[in-house]
């Protein structure tokens, strides 16, 4: 499932809901999600990294395993926490 704002942020489609994340084309700002999903998925282990989008957005984006009831690992899900732009 994805809301309206992650369908901006990682410029998705409503028809990409259900396909594996890893396999999509993220712009270049975006990118090294997939390692670092495939990373959480791979460990079990939370992870947060920094990001920004193509309009320069800064976002702090946290990954968790997604487990199903019965404790299965069936993906993962991330969180966007739009930054505010730091003053100088």
């Amino acid at each position: 499932r994805m809301p309206p704002a992650a369908e901006k942020i990682l410029n998705l489609k409503p028809t990409d809901l259900g396909r594996n994340f890893l396999a999509f084309t993220l712009s270049n700002h975006m990118a090294p999600i997939k390692e670092k999903l495939a990373e959480v998925i791979q460990n079990v282990a939370s992870e947060e990294m920094e990001a920004k989008d193509a309009k320069e957005r800064s976002y702090l984006i946290r990954m968790r395993p997604y487990k199903t009831t019965d404790r299965r690992i069936e993906g993962a899900v991330l969180t966007f926490f739009e930054q505010e732009e730091k003053g100088t």
